[in-house]
């Protein structure tokens, strides 16, 4: 399975990496408005975090709505034509928004600002990064199944959807677990960092 999901996994792979280098072109040309004219990352948007009770249940309900809506969206997408176009850019956009974020903390705190990054990651990023790329290998699979091969027939286009709607519930069951640890051991990590700066 792994050689017949490999190249799609690397176009994914590369189409992040050349998303990260956007962003990172984008924050370098235009860091003084990006930056500095927005307060981006500033001690006085960092230091009130430091002291902030965090309610996991609140911070749990706003992170189930941000991820879940994006897999839930690029799943509903994979009966459109859009499916693969969205996985696409799904990874391209996620690509630039973390070369905007890695370089603008980079380019304010240096190596803790890096620091600062992947601790805000961890660990839900093990369970992400692994759900959102099957998932974008299925929605291609799915979408190019009902709309681009015309040698399927309907019985066997039926069995990759239904392939793939129990490969959704995993995937969402993976996302969830992610959430969990998001909002109730990511925190803590958070503060620590922003406790050596």
């Amino acid at each position: 399975m792994w050689k017949k999901w490999r190249p799609r996994v690397q176009i994914f792979i590369i189409l992040f990496i050349l998303g990260f280098i956007a962003g990172v072109i984008c924050m370098t040309v235009k860091k003084e408005d990006l930056i500095y004219g927005t307060g981006f990352m500033d001690s006085y948007t960092l230091s009130p975090i430091k002291y902030l009770d965090i309610d996991g249940k609140i911070l749990l309900g706003y992170v189930l709505r941000q991820r879940l809506l994006g897999a839930v969206l690029l799943m509903i997408l994979a009966t459109t034509y859009l499916g693969c176009g969205a996985s696409y850019l799904f990874f391209l956009w996620n690509g630039i928004v973390w070369g905007l974020l890695c370089s603008g903390c980079f380019e304010r705190y240096g190596m803790k600002g890096l620091i600062f990054v992947a601790g805000s990651t961890f660990p839900q990023a093990f369970f992400y990064l692994p759900a959102f790329l099957v998932l974008a290998v299925y929605v291609c699979d799915l979408c190019k199944v009902l709309y681009f091969d015309k040698n399927d027939t309907y019985l066997s286009k039926k069995s990759i959807f239904y392939r793939f709607l129990i490969a959704g519930i995993l995937i969402l069951s993976v996302v969830i677990i992610g959430c969990l640890l998001e909002s109730y051991v990511n925190p803590f990590l958070i503060k620590f960092i922003l406790n050596l700066f």
